[in-house]
């Protein structure tokens, strides 16, 4: 009968076999970003793979094997994503390692490894389907995909148009954040980050115009970045209109007082009709301006049917419902 031995790939050791450039970027408990290794273009670098009961191997560069690559080293001078799968004397193979980058630089003069940090970026909405005159978040996070220290990392945020940034009080971060009014720029700075290290911030902006938003960050360091795909995210998203609400409380207390539709003056034209259960029109108005309280009518249901003209010279129609409530709790 045939037993399987169990193999354990342990991290793959990276050894190098030349004088020039090379870049170590460590490894780390994640690899959702493949570890990186930085030569100069001429370099070469040796992957050694360590494992546990282990009597051959086959190397892959970017998911293809490598014909020939059947031992516990490869060394190579070409960019690329590598891994390795080892096999035990019964010929039972491991699982596939975690993929490491190797990343050829091309220039004359020596760089040092411990001057380059490739930073990342990344920018994600906390809400997908936000309307008009809605608040959201956009998540920003920075990570630092190298080992050695990155100093002066900075994440610059141009804010669309249509967006409006909103001070947060009481925000826990690493570094210090500034927003131009003038030029409509977020900035974060943060004077470290180490090897390894990712941390994020959130930033609340309103919506004051529907379409489409495209917000792009952008990050850079003191040091040299052997990979600049990643220093700039963006994220994309489509505004829909209005989100009429369903209830207000007309009862003096200065709160919802009227029937208000956030983001409705973005719009250039509109019509409302309030109707109530019998069919009747109780309430009509042209370019409505969140004024009215219900004033004559009792608590209840009313329906509306509310059109509006958007930015792009598009009418849209919107039909429901909304309870008036007059008692104060």
């Amino acid at each position: 009968m045939k037993f399987c031995w169990k193999i354990v790939c342990i991290s793959i050791l990276f050894l190098m076999e030349t004088t020039l450039a090379f870049s170590q970027a460590g490894s780390f408990p994640s690899q959702h970003n493949p570890v990186a290794y930085t030569i100069l273009q001429g370099a070469t670098i040796t992957l050694r793979a360590g494992s546990a009961n282990a009597s051959a191997y086959q190397w892959y560069k970017d998911g293809v094997k490598i014909p020939g690559a059947i031992n516990s080293t490869y060394t190579t001078g070409a960019a690329g994503l590598y891994s390795v799968v080892a096999f035990n004397s019964e010929g039972c193979k491991s699982s596939q390692s975690d993929e490491v980058q190797v990343i050829v630089v091309i220039g004359s003069i020596i760089t040092k490894a411990d001057t380059l940090v490739d930073l990342g970026v990344t920018i994600h909405s906390s809400n997908k389907n936000a309307r008009l005159g809605e608040s959201f978040v956009y998540g920003l996070t920075i990570t630092n995909h190298s080992i050695p220290t990155g100093h002066n990392v900075t994440l610059k945020y141009p804010l669309p148009n249509i967006l409006q940034f909103l001070p947060q009080s009481n925000v826990l971060a690493v570094g210090n954040f500034t927003y131009d009014s003038g030029t409509h720029v977020f900035t974060w700075f943060i004077s470290e980050l180490k090897g390894g290290a990712s941390i994020s911030l959130n930033t609340m902006v309103k919506i004051t115009k529907a379409g489409a938003i495209t917000s792009t960050v952008y990050v850079s360091g003191k040091e040299k970045d052997p990979i600049m795909d990643n220093n700039q995210a963006s994220d994309t998203q489509e505004i829909s209109g209005l989100k009429v609400p369903n209830v207000f409380t007309p009862n003096g207390d200065g709160i919802n007082d009227t029937f208000m539709i956030p983001g409705l003056d973005q719009y250039t034209e509109n019509e409302i009709v309030i109707i109530n259960r019998w069919g009747n029109t109780i309430y009509q108005k042209k370019n409505y301006t969140n004024d009215w309280t219900g004033e004559g009518l009792l608590e209840g249901t009313y329906y509306y049917v509310l059109k509006a003209k958007n930015p792009l010279g598009d009418w849209e129609t919107y039909k429901g419902y909304v309870t008036l409530l007059r008692k104060k709790t």
